[in-house]
């Protein structure tokens, strides 16, 4: 055990291999009873000894997919769930670079508590922060028409992430963390919402660089948000007190209502926490803004097309969801281009594509967006040789970024084997971004060349067993096809 004092309180946590851990620390109210659907509160104070040695509450959420079942995952399922977890080499004033991990899970599922940044931390002295954030209905449910507190309730999830955030800036020195140099990463899931709160105006200045592992954009505005209010509503039979009525359920009871699919989520441009898309917030920050590493694995879609259990969903139904994310302004172009992929593929070949393809064109066209504004972008393709099944899947890269190959328990699936020299190839990877989250250039003596992506080279960085730089691997037909020049 180990014991600090902070400002705002002691704090009691985890020594263990060299790192401090401090687990379960609250950075907002709970949300719950009168503060469902609402912003995040303060959290309240405490008194006494805090104990930060046991994994904190995560949200409500479904199981994960039989090819994701891992290792037990700590924590209870509770609405009460904004907490953050925190790895340190030490807790002392050295300023460290400031790791904010926002985890994936499509914004349906995951948690904090799945990511050891002790690895991470010690190998590369950083402080990593992870962090557990509202989901599902309790996160992306637009309930505005219940009244003016309820506005932005779509991007609730979002603005839990940007209360964290303001914790990092206000506490974290206290564990030994820079708040000016702090670096917001996340995959899938988390990776959009790194895109996403580039366009979060109360997230300016609390972030420094920006690291999406496999983003999709969020929706730019062009659909509709579904008005989840009137759905319950119309789903439950309430014609008055609808607040009050919708307060009074039990977590249980909620969420079970949106697994019967009575309570539409969606992640977008709100207008109100959300305000502009990625790439034009990008762009009007000019080079004063966030740098931005992104990229996407060789076969990210080899397990998403077969999500949804027995009845996965099918090419109509990918294509609907993702097609406004993949090309917004021509999403023609994308439909001639991919008719003319894969002749003869099966179904489940197609809807892989397609997820392959919301990955990779949010990732050119961010990146491209950031080196046009001078901050800086650059693109990586992660093709480290595994024998698994699925190839290099979504996901596989995250072992590497927290080098679990180094853990005595890994806490999450891993699609490559534990080998010494997945082990070395781990730590160069969490070198490099961790030399981007302290610089804002991934450059450095020892590292891998890495150039900035841009319209000359569109050059990109292929991460494998022998990392090297291929100019433009995606080829100006994918490019028109996702819109980009």
């Amino acid at each position: 055990m180990t014991t600090i004092r902070t400002r705002l309180g002691t704090v009691r946590g985890i020594d263990r291999d060299g790192v401090s851990v401090f687990l379960g620390l609250p950075y907002a109210a709970p949300p719950t009873g009168g503060l469902r659907w609402r912003s995040p509160q303060p959290a309240p104070p405490w008194s006494g000894t805090l104990d930060a040695t046991r994994h904190p509450n995560r949200c409500p959420q479904p199981p994960y997919p039989e090819v994701l079942a891992g290792p037990e995952i700590p924590g209870q399922q509770s609405e009460d769930c904004l907490y953050l977890n925190v790895h340190t080499p030490a807790a002392d004033r050295a300023g460290r670079p400031v790791i904010c991990w926002i985890h994936g899970g499509g914004y349906l599922q995951g948690s904090a508590n799945e990511y050891d940044g002790s690895v991470l931390a010690r190998e590369q002295d950083c402080v990593v922060v992870t962090i557990n954030y509202r989901l599902n209905v309790f996160g992306f449910c637009d309930v505005s028409a219940l009244g003016d507190a309820y506005a932005g309730s779509v991007s609730r999830g979002f603005e839990d992430q940007i209360a964290a955030l303001r914790w990092i800036r206000d506490n974290i020195a206290d564990y030994g963390g820079d708040p000016g140099c702090v670096s917001i990463w996340g995959e899938s899931g988390g990776a959009g919402s790194v895109l996403a709160l580039q366009g979060a105006p109360a997230a300016e200045g609390l972030f420094h660089r920006s690291v999406a592992f496999s983003p999709g954009d969020i929706d730019i505005g062009i659909l509709p948000v579904p008005d989840a209010a009137g759905a319950l509503a119309a789903h439950l039979g309430i014609e008055s007190d609808l607040e009050a009525r919708l307060q009074a359920l039990s977590a249980d009871e909620l969420f079970a209502l949106y697994l019967q699919g009575a309570a539409p989520t969606a992640q977008t441009v709100d207008g109100t926490v959300i305000t502009q898309p990625t790439a034009e917030a990008v762009a009007r920050k000019d080079a004063g803004g966030p740098p931005l590493i992104a990229g996407s694995n060789r076969d990210e879609g080899s397990y998403l097309a077969d999500l949804g259990g027995p009845a996965p969903m099918g090419l109509d139904i990918v294509m609907a969801l993702f097609l406004p994310l993949i090309n917004p302004h021509s999403p023609e172009d994308y439909v001639s281009h991919f008719d003319g992929l894969l002749p003869g593929a099966d179904e489940v070949a197609r809807v892989a594509q397609v997820w392959c393809d919301l990955f990779r064109s949010a990732s050119l066209r961010n990146a491209e967006a950031a080196t046009n504004a001078g901050a800086g972008g650059w693109v990586y393709n992660f093709e480290v040789p595994t024998d698994h099944p699925l190839g290099i899947t979504h996901g596989c890269d995250i072992a590497f970024t927290f080098n679990q190959f180094a853990m005595a328990k890994p806490g999450l699936v891993s699609f490559h084997e534990s080998t010494d020299e997945n082990r070395a190839i781990a730590t160069l990877w969490g070198a490099s971004l961790v030399q981007f989250a302290r610089t804002g250039d991934p450059n450095g003596a020892g590292l891998p060349e890495w150039p900035r992506y841009d319209g000359a080279s569109r050059s990109c960085l292929i991460f494998d067993d022998d990392p090297h730089v291929a100019a433009d691997p995606d080829g100006d037909e994918v490019r028109r096809a996702y819109g980009l020049s």
